[in-house]
């Protein structure tokens, strides 16, 4: 396990190395791994899952004994590249139900979050820019509760028309102050940007309850606003023009996010061989590209994105059994289709118990033409095709779900890469603009270039309790905060308590 100041060069060499050596677990998406013979090929190590509990297997922090040696390397490696992170207590953030036509799980996200984005920005940020801003719960909330002008950019005219009218129903006051707008947002944003946040800044100052706030107030003609950009859920690319955004604009100060959907990004490829975004380092390019192939594609990235092993702390056997069935039922339907054919589900049923016959597949799912999408029947060649992979693989329940164990316990390490990736892409775009460094001391700080005089102690903060999904990296001086979230489903679970 690595402290965050501690990550090099070096870590990321190892982590890719290791990586790529695993790189089977996730070569092809989920649906492709049987017509693949994914099974087929690592039937041996797959099957050394069959008596281990899976639920201990993918949440050890270290080998137990009773696993095979090859299982205990692997553990071994995967909590190597662990990331040891800060601790930020989060017990004290309650949620208080006055919101507006908000869920409570909305709700319960909507506060702590915005709790967190105030303790980043409270000392320095007086505008927040919203990347995304929905129906604008999160812009009111951080208005109300801090004083914070905001300027919320909304993709869908229709959400940012839904944010305007519940403004206006609830927070009237708020006009003027948080400001909701219809703008795609892109690299070239940066104008667009400056021009609302001025904007917003000529209105009169904040009311005397919010001007009270600490380091709120200031001369907006003397000194302009200090501006931090924050998004809850940039998708694919968008997470990458946040991070250019914050980069290209003197003005912003702080940038926090939870990207999520890595394998959304665009391709520079109709296959995604390769990506616009990822590698987004040169540092990463080049540990990579030093491979014959490239194992870091679509599925890579999906899995990255993927929820973490949480979700096995509870699952009882039949679940597991059901959830194996489940994923091998979608492998297998690939595999037996010929050329020019795809499939759609049209019935929704579920066969918990027993084996997966061909008569399930059929009544679940239909032959479609690739081209024209017109429906076509199932044929005894499919039912041929089906029971050649049934009997290749009799338990292709149980090694369907011990593959998605395993990559469930590298899902990690994966996301790591990612996010380390876009880390050190920063930190090559601020080397080049502001200092020039060989590296870092134990205290942080480089003789070369003064590194503390710019107080850009770097530091990385994970979020226990109920905002356990949530990484922080921080970026002091100019301020980089990317809060990356393993799901959000997590904290929506924790919150049914509420």
């Amino acid at each position: 396990m690595y402290n965050f100041t501690e990550i090099t060069q070096d870590y990321l060499q190892n982590l890719v190395d290791f990586l790529y050596s695993i790189s089977w677990m996730y070569k092809v998406l989920n649906t492709q791994y049987v017509k693949e013979n994914v099974l087929s090929e690592n039937r041996e190590f797959l099957s050394l899952l069959e008596k281990i509990d899976l639920n201990e297997f993918v949440n050890a922090k270290e080998p137990q004994n009773n696993h095979p040696k090859e299982l205990q390397k692997l553990i071994e490696n995967v909590n190597f590249f662990r990331i040891n992170f800060d601790i930020i207590n989060t017990e004290s953030w309650k949620c208080n139900n006055q919101q507006k036509k908000m869920s409570v799980k909305k709700l319960y996200e909507i506060e702590n979050i915005g709790k967190l984005i105030n303790e980043i920005c409270k000392d320095e940020v007086t505008t927040l820019v919203d990347l995304g801003s929905g129906l604008g719960y999160l812009d009111e909330y951080l208005h109300t509760s801090y004083g914070y002008k905001i300027i919320g950019l909304e993709g869908s005219a229709n959400n940012q028309e839904r944010a305007v009218k519940r403004q206006e129903k609830y927070y009237a006051e708020s006009i003027g102050k948080v400001k909701h707008v219809h703008h795609f947002i892109t690299m070239d944003s940066g104008d667009f940007i400056l021009k609302e946040v001025d904007d917003v800044n000529k209105v009169e100052e904040l009311t005397k309850e919010s001007a009270n706030i600490e380091n709120k107030s200031q001369d907006s003609d003397s000194d302009p606003a200090k501006v931090a950009l924050f998004g809850l859920h940039p998708c694919g690319d968008l997470s990458i023009v946040c991070i250019k955004l914050f980069l290209n604009i003197d003005r912003v100060k702080k940038l926090i996010f939870s990207p999520c959907c890595y394998h959304k990004m665009s391709g520079t490829t109709a296959d995604f061989v390769e990506f616009n975004y990822y590698p987004l380092s040169q540092t990463v390019k080049e540990l990579e590209a030093k491979y014959p192939t490239n194992p870091f594609l679509r599925p890579f990235l999906r899995l990255a994105g993927q929820q973490s092993p949480i979700k096995f702390k509870e699952m009882t056997e039949l679940e597991h059994f059901v959830h194996g069935k489940n994923m091998f039922e979608r492998g297998v339907v690939e595999a037996v289709l010929i050329d020019n054919e795809t499939s759609k589900r049209v019935n929704n049923v579920t066969f918990s118990e027993g084996r997966l016959k061909f008569e399930d597949i059929k009544l679940k799912y239909q032959i479609l033409d690739k081209v024209s999408s017109t429906p076509k029947p199932w044929t005894s060649e499919h039912e041929e095709k089906f029971n050649k992979i049934r009997n290749l693989h009799p338990k292709g329940e149980e090694m369907s779900e011990n593959l998605f164990c395993l990559q469930t316990a590298v899902q990690n390490s994966c996301e790591n890469l990612v996010i380390m990736d876009r880390v050190f892409y920063i930190y090559e775009q601020m080397k080049s603009l502001w200092f020039i460094s060989n590296g870092f001391s134990d205290d942080n700080s480089c003789e070369q270039c003064d590194f503390d005089r710019y107080n850009m102690k770097l530091s990385l903060k994970y979020h226990l309790n109920h905002l356990e999904c949530l990484y922080e990296y921080v970026w002091h001086k100019v301020g980089v905060y990317l809060v990356e979230k393993q799901n959000m489903k997590e904290i929506r679970s924790k919150c049914a308590q509420y």
